[in-house]
């Protein structure tokens, strides 16, 4: 595979994620998380790529932390989106 477009690092567009993100905010689709990446891994459910999210924030930060991520609310439905570059 090749790609045919200019490499676009993620950490470089905060600007282009700040709309969608309030948009989002404003449906109550996302919430604040302070896990991180080890403690996700440490977590005992394991999905098909590996640890899943256990949900630990989801309904209330724990005491003492503060902000590390925001999480998109979900539930068992199926998401699905359109890449801009698909055919």
């Amino acid at each position: 595979m090749e790609w045919n477009h200019d490499v676009v690092y993620q950490s470089r567009r905060n600007n282009a994620y700040q709309t969608p993100l309030v948009i989002l905010d404003t449906h109550g689709l996302v919430y604040p998380c302070t896990c991180t990446r080890k403690e996700i891994a440490d977590s005992s459910i394991t999905g098909i790529g590996g640890p899943v999210y256990s949900g630990t924030c989801r309904y209330n930060l724990p005491k003492g932390k503060q902000l590390g991520a925001l999480r998109v609310r979900i539930d068992n439905r199926l998401v699905e989106f359109k890449d801009a570059y698909g055919a």
